[in-house]
């Protein structure tokens, strides 16, 4: 059993009872009610966090717990929870239901601020082949955001990144390898470049993906940066957007109103219209025309 909420006091069941009735209606008074009472929230919510990490069986009403809890968690930082999250971030299945684009979004940026000073599990969930690729990928974007603010030593990194060129699988295409090039493009790994350049050339980031000049564009910024962190893209650099998640998810399409109904208007004749690419003069590093919010690069490129 995940939850026994019988022995749960009767102020934290109604904040749980909000995150699991929230549906379009996100729950703001009771995310903040348990950021205010946290010491009191945090042992029921690493509890599901500890049951799921372990395999026990979800529900409807413990999975929008945890993702409400899991937000919660990278707000105030709480080390508990990084290595739960490690564990569960290998069954990709579920955190893609449970997170949807946020994986590519915020999984770094979640990894990151809750990091608790051992790296081990964070390095098992990116070298386990069977993982989601995408959670692989946000998993060494954190790596890389931890080094670069000092919270892990950068000889540690780019010898562990030297070796991951041997070791990482699989030995082709996957998004895990744009993961691995992009950390040792944004912290300035010049030394590493060879390694990089084999990558291109055996295929393992596709070039429909990047090209080997994209990755030097980005090297080439990053060692003439004054500040390192300023070359990371947001979904990556912790840029305190995740010190209030309630003024964070508000801005989800998810947490939106839904529009009134509108009346169908007569379909007027068709008219030809000149076929058009919206993709035409893109660069890489501008908002893609899809409107996803994105940068072209990490979206329809």
């Amino acid at each position: 059993m995940i939850l026994d909420e019988a022995r749960i006091p009767a102020h934290i069941g109604e904040i749980l009872d909000a995150f699991a009735a929230a549906g379009r209606v996100l729950p703001c008074a009771a995310l903040n009610q348990a950021v205010e009472r946290w010491p009191e929230v945090a042992p029921v919510i690493l509890d599901i966090l500890e049951s799921v990490a372990a395999g026990a069986g979800i529900t409807e009403r413990v999975e929008s717990i945890l993702f409400f809890g899991i937000y919660l968690m990278t707000q105030v930082r709480e080390r508990r929870a990084f290595p739960l999250l490690c564990a569960i971030a290998a069954d990709g299945n579920w955190f893609d239901t449970l997170f949807g684009d946020a994986i590519t979004e915020d999984l770094s940026v979640i990894f990151s601020r809750t990091y608790d000073g051992d790296l081990t599990p964070l390095r098992a969930l990116i070298e386990l082949e069977s993982a989601d690729e995408f959670i692989r990928d946000a998993g060494l974007g954190a790596i890389a955001w931890l080094t670069v603010t000092g919270q892990v030593d950068r000889e540690e990194t780019a010898a562990y990144l030297r070796e991951l060129h041997a070791t990482l699988q699989p030995q082709e295409e996957c998004s895990v390898w744009v993961g691995w090039q992009q950390a040792i493009a944004l912290l300035g790994f010049s030394e590493l470049t060879p390694l990089v350049e084999d990558a291109f050339a055996r295929g393992l980031i596709g070039d429909h993906i990047m090209s080997l000049s994209h990755f030097h564009e980005d090297l080439s910024a990053a060692l003439q940066a004054a500040d390192h962190t300023t070359v990371f893209d947001k979904n990556i650099r912790d840029d305190g957007r995740f010190d209030d998640v309630a003024a964070l998810l508000s801005t989800w399409p998810g947490f939106q109103p839904l529009p009134a109904p509108r009346r169908a208007a007569p379909s007027p004749e068709p008219v030809a219209v000149p076929v058009r690419d919206p993709y035409r003069g893109v660069g890489r590093n501008d908002p893609c025309p899809c409107g996803s919010g994105k940068k072209y690069k990490k979206c329809c490129l």
